[in-house]
């Protein structure tokens, strides 16, 4: 079973960088929530590799083509709050990041239909 495909939302707390898998893995979650220090990005391609794992169609899907065309092509790390304006991120937190996650989680649950397309819920 794949996480986007569980029938309840799962939140991804990201604590610190989120970068080429872990921006991938994120992505793979209902709502992504971070501490306003946290970074993604896919600095895989300054290395010459493709991001895998869908991270791609995922990252278009969320910021739009010219933002994932840009990160993927640049491998330029994002910030969290620039992260949050493009809809890679739900939002910040500050404080106790696993708190912040279990709360979000408990708020979705009238939401609790899984799938969310582009920073809304179904």
């Amino acid at each position: 079973m794949r996480i986007e495909d569980l029938g309840r939302p799962v939140v991804m707390a990201i604590h610190g960088t989120a970068f080429g898998g872990g921006l991938e893995l994120a992505m793979a979650g209902h709502y992504r929530i971070a501490l306003s220090s946290a970074q993604v990005g896919q600095p895989e391609v300054e290395l010459g590799i493709i991001p895998g794992a869908a991270g791609t169609q995922r990252l278009t899907r969320l910021t739009g083509v010219a933002k994932a065309v840009e990160m993927c092509a640049e491998g330029a790390p994002v910030k969290a709050d620039d992260a949050v304006r493009c809809d890679i991120l739900d939002r910040l937190v500050e404080g106790d990041l696993l708190a912040a996650a279990i709360a979000s989680r408990r708020k979705s649950l009238p939401n609790a239909r899984g799938k969310r397309v582009s920073g809304t819920t179904n």
